[in-house]
Protein backbone atom coordinates (compact mmCIF):
# COMPACT_ATOMS: atom_id res chain seq x y z
CA UNK A 1 0.00 0.00 0.00
CA UNK A 2 2.82 2.27 0.54
CA UNK A 3 4.34 2.16 -2.93
CA UNK A 4 0.71 3.01 -4.11
CA UNK A 5 0.46 6.40 -2.03
CA UNK A 6 3.70 7.34 -2.87
CA UNK A 7 3.51 7.24 -6.50
CA UNK A 8 -0.64 8.47 -6.34
CA UNK A 9 -0.08 10.99 -3.75
CA UNK A 10 2.55 12.07 -2.36
CA UNK A 11 5.78 12.71 -4.69
CA UNK A 12 2.37 13.34 -7.41
CA UNK A 13 3.87 10.66 -9.80
CA UNK A 14 1.60 9.87 -13.55
CA UNK A 15 -0.39 6.72 -12.92
CA UNK A 16 0.71 6.18 -16.58
CA UNK A 17 3.93 4.04 -16.28
CA UNK A 18 6.23 6.03 -18.89
CA UNK A 19 5.15 9.21 -17.90
CA UNK A 20 5.97 7.81 -14.32
CA UNK A 21 9.47 6.91 -15.39
CA UNK A 22 10.18 9.80 -16.91
CA UNK A 23 9.06 12.23 -13.89
CA UNK A 24 10.94 9.66 -11.73
CA UNK A 25 14.38 9.84 -13.63
CA UNK A 26 14.20 14.11 -14.67
CA UNK A 27 11.94 15.61 -12.08
CA UNK A 28 12.74 17.76 -9.38
CA UNK A 29 14.00 16.62 -6.09
CA UNK A 30 12.15 17.10 -2.78
CA UNK A 31 12.63 16.62 0.42
CA UNK A 32 9.89 15.37 2.92
CA UNK A 33 9.58 14.71 6.39
CA UNK A 34 9.14 10.96 8.36
CA UNK A 35 6.50 10.57 11.04
CA UNK A 36 7.15 8.31 13.75
CA UNK A 37 4.84 5.99 15.26
CA UNK A 38 7.58 3.69 18.14
CA UNK A 39 10.05 2.79 15.68
CA UNK A 40 7.87 2.77 12.83
CA UNK A 41 8.32 5.34 9.90
CA UNK A 42 5.11 6.52 7.88
CA UNK A 43 5.44 9.47 5.21
CA UNK A 44 1.23 9.78 4.94
CA UNK A 45 -0.77 9.19 7.96
CA UNK A 46 -0.67 7.01 11.03
CA UNK A 47 -4.11 5.97 13.49
CA UNK A 48 -4.97 4.29 16.26
CA UNK A 49 -8.96 3.15 16.98
CA UNK A 50 -11.14 2.30 14.12
CA UNK A 51 -8.56 3.22 11.05
CA UNK A 52 -6.14 0.38 12.75
CA UNK A 53 -8.85 -2.03 13.20
CA UNK A 54 -10.03 -1.60 8.82
CA UNK A 55 -6.22 -1.30 8.09
CA UNK A 56 -6.34 -5.03 9.55
CA UNK A 57 -9.29 -6.20 8.27
CA UNK A 58 -8.70 -5.10 5.05
CA UNK A 59 -5.08 -6.54 4.68
CA UNK A 60 -5.52 -10.23 5.61
CA UNK A 61 -7.81 -10.23 2.52
CA UNK A 62 -6.37 -11.72 -0.48
CA UNK A 63 -4.70 -9.62 -3.30
CA UNK A 64 -8.06 -9.80 -5.49
CA UNK A 65 -10.27 -9.43 -2.72
CA UNK A 66 -8.94 -5.56 -2.45
CA UNK A 67 -10.04 -2.64 -3.59
CA UNK A 68 -12.32 -0.02 -3.12
CA UNK A 69 -15.60 -1.52 -2.86
CA UNK A 70 -14.44 -3.77 -0.12
CA UNK A 71 -12.23 -1.07 1.93
CA UNK A 72 -15.61 0.80 1.90
CA UNK A 73 -18.08 -2.23 3.21
CA UNK A 74 -14.90 -3.03 5.84
CA UNK A 75 -15.49 0.57 6.41
CA UNK A 76 -19.73 0.58 7.30
CA UNK A 77 -19.37 -2.87 9.11
CA UNK A 78 -16.76 -1.31 11.49
CA UNK A 79 -18.44 1.71 11.79
CA UNK A 80 -21.33 0.12 13.32
CA UNK A 81 -19.79 -2.24 15.88
CA UNK A 82 -16.13 -0.67 16.30
CA UNK A 83 -16.09 -0.01 20.03
CA UNK A 84 -13.80 2.55 21.12
CA UNK A 85 -11.13 2.57 24.11
CA UNK A 86 -10.21 5.05 26.83
CA UNK A 87 -6.75 6.38 26.31
CA UNK A 88 -4.50 9.33 27.48
CA UNK A 89 -3.69 11.32 24.52
CA UNK A 90 -0.51 13.75 25.53
CA UNK A 91 -0.29 16.60 22.68
CA UNK A 92 3.06 18.24 23.13
CA UNK A 93 3.52 17.73 26.51
CA UNK A 94 -0.20 18.33 27.43
CA UNK A 95 -2.27 14.66 28.52
CA UNK A 96 -6.10 14.49 28.53
CA UNK A 97 -8.08 11.63 29.08
CA UNK A 98 -10.31 10.48 26.12
CA UNK A 99 -12.51 8.04 24.96
CA UNK A 100 -11.64 7.91 21.12
CA UNK A 101 -12.88 6.25 18.15
CA UNK A 102 -10.14 7.53 16.05
CA UNK A 103 -6.30 8.98 16.88
CA UNK A 104 -4.68 10.36 13.75
CA UNK A 105 -1.32 12.02 12.86
CA UNK A 106 -0.90 13.11 9.13
CA UNK A 107 2.37 14.26 7.74
CA UNK A 108 0.10 13.93 4.73
CA UNK A 109 -3.36 15.36 3.68
CA UNK A 110 -5.31 11.91 2.51
CA UNK A 111 -6.00 8.44 3.81
CA UNK A 112 -7.00 7.91 0.17
CA UNK A 113 -9.76 7.02 -2.20
CA UNK A 114 -10.51 10.74 -2.19
CA UNK A 115 -10.35 11.04 1.74
CA UNK A 116 -8.89 14.37 2.46
CA UNK A 117 -8.49 14.80 6.25
CA UNK A 118 -6.21 17.14 7.17
CA UNK A 119 -6.37 19.86 4.38
CA UNK A 120 -3.35 21.93 5.81
CA UNK A 121 -0.88 18.90 6.49
CA UNK A 122 2.12 19.42 4.44
CA UNK A 123 5.25 17.20 4.06
CA UNK A 124 8.04 19.22 4.89
CA UNK A 125 7.09 21.51 7.36
CA UNK A 126 8.45 19.62 10.72
CA UNK A 127 4.88 19.24 11.84
CA UNK A 128 2.30 16.24 12.41
CA UNK A 129 -1.49 17.18 12.16
CA UNK A 130 -3.15 15.84 14.91
CA UNK A 131 -6.76 14.54 14.72
CA UNK A 132 -8.44 13.40 17.90
CA UNK A 133 -12.19 11.94 17.34
CA UNK A 134 -14.31 11.11 20.88
CA UNK A 135 -16.47 8.10 20.55
CA UNK A 136 -19.58 9.09 19.14
CA UNK A 137 -23.44 7.03 18.61
CA UNK A 138 -23.24 5.35 15.44
CA UNK A 139 -25.66 7.60 13.81
CA UNK A 140 -23.30 10.65 14.60
CA UNK A 141 -20.45 8.20 13.59
CA UNK A 142 -21.53 7.98 10.28
CA UNK A 143 -23.29 11.51 10.31
CA UNK A 144 -19.99 12.96 11.30
CA UNK A 145 -17.55 11.39 8.91
CA UNK A 146 -18.46 13.89 5.86
CA UNK A 147 -16.12 15.98 8.27
CA UNK A 148 -13.35 13.67 8.44
CA UNK A 149 -13.32 12.56 4.49
CA UNK A 150 -13.43 16.31 3.36
CA UNK A 151 -10.77 17.79 5.23
CA UNK A 152 -12.69 19.65 7.88
CA UNK A 153 -12.30 17.39 11.06
CA UNK A 154 -12.49 20.42 12.87
CA UNK A 155 -16.11 21.47 12.10
CA UNK A 156 -17.14 17.69 13.69
CA UNK A 157 -18.37 18.11 17.69
CA UNK A 158 -15.99 16.55 19.81
CA UNK A 159 -13.17 16.82 17.81
CA UNK A 160 -9.64 17.90 18.65
CA UNK A 161 -7.28 19.08 16.07
CA UNK A 162 -3.56 20.52 17.04
CA UNK A 163 -0.24 20.51 14.97
CA UNK A 164 2.35 19.43 16.60
CA UNK A 165 6.24 17.60 17.00
CA UNK A 166 5.38 14.89 19.47
CA UNK A 167 2.88 12.66 20.99
CA UNK A 168 2.49 9.82 23.47
CA UNK A 169 -0.52 7.25 23.73
CA UNK A 170 -1.73 5.47 26.61
CA UNK A 171 -4.20 3.16 27.70
CA UNK A 172 -4.40 -0.32 29.31
CA UNK A 173 -3.66 -3.15 27.21
CA UNK A 174 -2.88 -3.61 23.44
CA UNK A 175 -3.17 -0.65 20.69
CA UNK A 176 -3.90 -0.87 17.60
CA UNK A 177 -2.31 0.97 14.85
CA UNK A 178 -1.50 1.32 11.46
CA UNK A 179 1.42 3.19 9.64
CA UNK A 180 0.27 4.20 6.00
CA UNK A 181 -2.20 1.78 5.98
CA UNK A 182 0.31 -1.01 7.11
CA UNK A 183 -1.04 -2.67 10.95
CA UNK A 184 0.37 -3.17 14.30
CA UNK A 185 -0.22 -3.38 17.79
CA UNK A 186 1.47 -1.58 20.75
CA UNK A 187 0.80 -2.56 24.38
CA UNK A 188 0.39 0.15 27.28
CA UNK A 189 1.93 3.01 25.57
CA UNK A 190 3.69 4.48 22.21
CA UNK A 191 5.17 7.43 21.59
CA UNK A 192 4.59 9.61 18.28
CA UNK A 193 6.96 11.96 16.72
CA UNK A 194 8.18 13.62 13.30
CA UNK A 195 12.18 13.47 11.75
CA UNK A 196 12.13 16.72 9.46
CA UNK A 197 13.51 16.36 5.84
CA UNK A 198 13.97 12.54 6.44
CA UNK A 199 13.41 11.08 2.51
CA UNK A 200 14.29 12.43 -0.50
CA UNK A 201 11.48 11.83 -3.27
CA UNK A 202 11.31 12.98 -6.99
CA UNK A 203 8.48 13.24 -9.24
Amino acid sequence: MMDAFLARYWAGLDRRVRAALDRALDGATRTIDAGMLGDRPFFNIAGIGVDARIAALFNVRGRGARGRWPYILIGLREGCRYRSRDYEVELDGEAVPVRALLIAFANGREYGNGMTLCADAQLDDGLLDATVVEDRSVVARFWHARYLASGSAARAPRVTTKQIRRAAIRTAGPIEYHVDGEPGTAHDAIEIGIRPRALRVRG
